[in-house]
């Protein structure tokens, strides 16, 4: 339970990671967008720009307090016994399975903004896309075993796909 334990800490990191490229990713992209002209004004006047950009920063916001919540309730367990290590264990794979996802959707739109600048290999927004997919994909267990841990804690080990 002891590994368990330091999966569930590095999730938190995880997320906070990708919420941390987002925001960058998402600043960068609004300096951007502010300065680059189509049809005789910045980009960021129009509603095509806007939409998506509020979209965005809205999901980084409620990700970010997914994570916050994690690390909470990480540390509560810890300090006062108040949670189970099922319990965070649930919260950090929420924010393990959100995270790299929103960070991926949010640099990919960014990438947009750029044009064929963001898919150079140097260029930061392509070198964030990269680093949060491998989140995914990866570190500290793939989507789908977030998936299994967030069902095993809402429905119980009785329905996991596998025996223990």
């Amino acid at each position: 339970y002891y590994a368990m334990e330091g999966f569930s800490a590095a999730r938190v990191l995880i997320g906070a990671t990708c919420i941390g490229a987002a925001e960058a990713g998402l600043e960068m992209g609004m300096e951007y967008i502010k300065e680059r002209e189509a049809f005789g004004r910045p980009i960021a006047s129009y509603e095509g720009i806007q939409f998506p950009l509020v979209e965005h920063y809205t999901d980084i916001e409620a990700t970010k307090l997914l994570v916050y919540r994690a690390a909470w309730m990480m540390d509560k367990m810890y300090q006062e016994g108040r949670f189970t290590p099922f319990d965070v264990a649930k919260a950090t794979a929420m924010a393990k399975l959100r995270a790299p996802i929103q960070a991926f959707d949010t640099l990919n739109e960014v990438s947009n903004w750029f044009g064929a600048l963001a898919y150079t290999k140097e260029h930061p927004i392509e070198m964030g896309v990269r680093g949060v997919r491998s989140y995914s994909i990866g570190a500290e267990g793939a989507q789908n075993i977030m998936r299994l841990i967030i069902a095993r804690e809402l429905l119980g080990s009785e329905f996991l796909p596998y025996k223990r």
